[in-house]
C-alpha cells in the first residue's frame, strides 16, 4: 500500500475531524480511510489519534507526523498548480464561491477560459467555509469580514449592494411603505438556518417583529420565488433585481445591508501563474479595487 496515501488519509482526518468527512473529501469509502490509519499506526507502532464520539483528535505523535504531512501536501499542491508555469497553462483551477458572487465573476472566468483553454475550471458553490489548507479549492470567494488568517491572502473583490423589494402586484395592492413604522408592520420574507449570517438579515432580525416574518427561505432562489408570488417584502441583490421586471425596490438602500466579497488564496499558492492569471481577468473587469460597488 502506498505510504503517502496512508499519511494523506490521516492528515485529512486530522484537518476535518471525522473519518466520514475525510472520506468524502478524498472521494474514497470510509473503510479505506480507517484501513489507512490502522496500517499507519501499525507500521509506526504508535497511536496517532484519540477516538471519541465527536471524531478523531491527533495524539502528540499524530501531531508531529501530520505537521510534516501538511508541508508535503502543500508542496504537492503547489507543484500541481505550477503545471505550465513556463509554458502553456494546463491542469485544473478550483473556485469555491457563492451563487450571487459567481454571477459577479462569471465574465472574468469565461475570459480566463478563452485565454487558457487547457485549464479546466471547476466552480463549487458553498454555504460554509472552505479549507484552502487541504486543497478543497485554489480560490475562495468569501462574503463578509476580511479573512485575516496568517496563511491566506485576501483581496477585496467588490461590495455587493442589497435592497428591500416586493412584487409589482404587492405594491399595487398595498402600496410601498412610507415610514419605518409602516415598514415594520409589513409581511417579510426572511432566511432559514445558516443563511441568516448576512448583514441585511441581521438587520431584519433586529428590526422586524418575528411575527411579521411570514416566510423563511432556504436559498436565494426560494426567496425570489416568494417575492414574485406576492408574499411580502424581502431582501434581494440590486444587481439581480434588474433582471426581474416584476420586482420593485420599496425602501432606500442602507450601507449596512451591503456585503463585501473577498478573493482568498493560500499564501503558498497566491503567486502561482494560474491564480495570477485569473486575478488579471478580474482586474480587467474593474474588480479588486478598494471601493468597487456592484449595484
Amino acid at each position: 500500500m502506498d505510504p503517502w496515501n496512508q499519511i494523506r488519509s490521516a492528515y485529512t482526518v486530522a484537518k476535518l475531524g471525522t473519518v466520514s468527512a475525510a472520506a468524502d473529501h478524498l472521494k474514497v469509502h470510509r473503510a479505506t480511510v480507517l484501513r489507512h490509519i490502522d496500517s499507519l499506526e501499525s507500521a509506526m507502532d504508535t497511536v496517532l489519534f484519540v477516538r471519541h464520539s465527536k471524531g478523531y483528535t491527533p495524539t502528540q505523535a499524530g501531531q508531529e507526523l501530520l505537521s510534516a504531512a501538511s508541508q508535503a501536501d502543500k508542496a504537492f499542491r503547489k507543484l500541481s498548480l505550477l503545471g505550465g508555469e513556463r509554458g502553456e497553462l494546463t491542469g485544473q483551477l478550483v473556485i469555491s464561491s457563492f451563487e450571487v458572487a459567481h454571477r459577479i465573476i462569471a465574465p472574468a472566468v469565461a475570459r480566463f477560459r478563452v485565454r487558457y483553454p487547457s485549464v479546466r475550471v471547476v466552480t463549487r458553490m458553498h454555504d460554509t467555509p472552505t479549507s484552502l489548507d487541504i486543497g478543497e479549492a485554489d480560490i475562495l470567494i468569501h462574503g463578509g469580514m476580511k479573512p485575516t488568517e496568517d496563511d491566506v491572502v485576501s483581496l477585496r473583490l467588490a461590495t455587493l449592494k442589497y435592497g428591500l423589494y416586493a412584487s409589482r402586484a404587492y405594491v399595487e395592492a398595498h402600496g410601498a411603505p412610507k415610514t419605518i413604522k409602516d415598514l415594520v408592520r409589513r409581511p417579510f420574507i426572511g432566511p432559514s438556518g445558516d443563511h441568516s449570517h448576512a448583514p441585511f438579515f441581521r438587520w431584519l432580525e433586529r428590526t422586524i417583529p418575528p411575527s411579521n416574518i411570514v416566510f423563511r427561505a432556504a436559498s436565494t432562489e426560494v426567496a425570489r420565488d416568494a417575492l414574485e408570488s406576492d408574499m411580502g417584502i424581502g431582501f434581494f441583490s440590486c444587481q439581480r433585481a434588474e433582471e426581474h421586471d416584476n420586482l420593485v425596490e420599496v425602501w432606500p438602500n442602507l450601507d449596512e445591508w451591503n456585503i463585501d466579497f473577498w478573493v482568498v488564496t493560500h499564501v503558498d499558492m497566491h503567486r502561482t501563474r494560474k491564480i495570477q492569471a485569473l486575478l488579471e481577468c478580474l482586474r480587467d473587469d474593474g474588480f479588486l479595487k478598494k471601493n468597487t460597488l456592484v449595484v
